[in-house]
């Protein structure tokens, strides 16, 4: 008999999830959060506007007491907006900054991979003479810690980017110390330089480039922007811009909810990360065939000049909105994502998805629903996201996100917004092997068979034939699929 290979089917697993913060937790009561998370082995740390909290991993338990951020760093008179928060795995550390009104940098490196073991804070000017930061993105390699911000000008003067990279031998030195420079960016072969995203970047070696990714040109529709910094320990670094086409896309509109919308802002990238030479990047889009706001990703391969390797649009159908998303890279080039969900019949929710290299181009897995939003979400300008958190976790490589979501036990609250974290994975199932004993035999059979006419979730091993449906036809089909000799148990 011949015996036929098992077909692997990656599925979304959920591990486990506990509630974050939520409007009623953050001080002076800020929208939209502006939510992001980090995790190292033990503990995750998850920022808002404008407030911190580490949890428990195994648990979710809160380790810290209401904790304002302006609190903890130890700057009461600052009022810090606009957090990230990252883990480099690299060096083991948290770092935690936030930009404030009186044009400040305020940031935090850990002592070690335990945030409890306390951390070293910086207060740092990063006016230029005059010029308002804000979104600050930042990332890491071997070499350097590095910030990005938008830079608008107070008075005379005109917009760019700011790039300040820290060295990390002297930042994760004991003690620490700062060496550091500022760069700017303005422009690139005459493209407005906005929103440089830096990438975190996973494994890599002491020379290597930074890496960025924007758009070329804000709502440009057709093109992003790669750009490797290399000599970023300097005032004079190089920067080479290579613009890479990508499927056409608009500005995204307002996502539908029950009873009105939700802000989608703009196209800006939101965030990237950096990989065994691949580099995955995520936004907000509009398309011109729908009147829907989606969630936009990219793959790059960058071992050489960069090249698209991949890209993809989360459309689950007409009417429903994706939003915010956030992506991430793990070993084996797994990629892990969460994003917001909405419609006219659906409040504001959170997903999480994965895809594997051998998943069909432009596609993800099916995802699962992280937290259902509750209720229509309102606030005085229905100001969402500005953006989602996600994190690989250096343990096992499984995924981490923390974003926003409408809950109705905020009901009457000046703004109803709540967040969830969960650490999801991606898992193998192999069609046909409906009993999990890895071959597949006449017991397999006989369990499909004893399921017929009834509904398969996605990825289920039941449905050899993936349409939806426990049927004969899929046992009939599993039968030409034994693995042992006469299908025998």
């Amino acid at each position: 008999m011949l015996l036929v290979p098992l077909r692997a089917h990656a599925v979304v697993s959920v591990v486990t999830g506990f509630e974050g913060m939520n409007y009623l937790d953050s001080v002076n009561g800020y929208v939209p959060p502006d939510t992001d998370i980090a995790v190292g082995p033990q503990y995750v740390i998850e920022t808002v506007n404008a407030q911190i909290q580490f949890y428990d991993k195994t648990t979710g338990t809160p380790l810290l007491p209401n904790t304002p951020l302006n609190q903890f760093f130890g700057e009461p008179g600052e009022s810090p907006f606009d957090p990230v928060v990252t883990y480099d795995d690299i060096a083991g550390r948290y770092i935690v900054g936030a930009v404030t009104f009186s044009n400040r940098l305020l940031f935090a490196v850990s002592n070690d991979n335990n945030p409890l073991d306390g951390f070293h804070f910086y207060n740092l000017d990063i006016s230029e003479g005059g010029y308002f930061p804000s979104l600050p993105k930042i990332g890491w390699n071997a070499d350097a810690v590095v910030f990005t911000f938008n830079m608008y000008p107070g008075g005379p003067g005109s917009f760019h980017v700011q790039i300040l990279s820290f060295d990390a031998s002297a930042l994760f030195s004991s003690p620490p110390s700062l060496t550091w420079y500022s760069n700017d960016r303005s422009n690139h072969s005459g493209i407005q330089d906005y929103t440089m995203v830096v990438a975190s970047m996973h494994g890599a070696t002491p020379g290597m480039p930074m890496y960025f990714v924007q758009e070329n040109g804000l709502a440009n529709g057709s093109q992003v922007d790669v750009v490797a910094m290399t000599n970023l320990l300097s005032t004079s670094p190089s920067f080479t811009d290579t613009v890479v086409n990508v499927h056409a896309y608009t500005s995204p509109p307002s996502a539908q909810q029950p009873g009105g919308s939700v802000d989608t802002n703009d196209t800006e990238i939101l965030n990237a990360e950096w990989r065994d030479g691949l580099l995955v990047a995520a936004h907000n889009v509009g398309l011109s065939t729908d009147g829907d706001a989606h969630a936009r990703w990219y793959e790059f391969d960058v071992t050489g000049s960069p090249v698209i390797k991949d890209q993809g649009t989360i459309t689950p159908g007409p009417g429903i909105s994706t939003y915010f998303p956030a992506i991430a890279i793990a070993p084996g080039d797994v990629i892990g994502m969460t994003y917001n969900e909405s419609s006219a019949s659906e409040s504001p929710s959170i997903y999480d998805t994965v895809r594997t290299a051998t998943d069909p181009a432009g596609t993800m897995e099916t995802p699962v629903l992280s937290k259902a939003g509750t209720a229509t979400y309102a606030d005085f300008a229905f100001r969402w996201g500005d953006y989602s958190g996600i994190s690989v976790d250096p343990s096992n490589g499984t995924f981490w996100s923390g974003a926003e979501y409408s809950t109705s036990l905020l009901s009457g609250a000046p703004a109803n917004w709540a967040t969830h974290i969960e650490n999801f994975q991606h898992v193998a199932n192999v069609v046909c092997d409906a009993d999990g004993d890895g071959d597949v035999d006449r017991n397999d059979v006989a369990v499909i068979l004893a399921a017929r006419n009834t509904p398969a979730a996605p990825g289920d091993p039941r449905d050899a034939n993936g349409d939806g449906q426990i049927t004969v036809a899929d046992s009939r089909l599993c039968a030409l699929r034994c693995t042992r000799p006469k299908c025998a148990p």
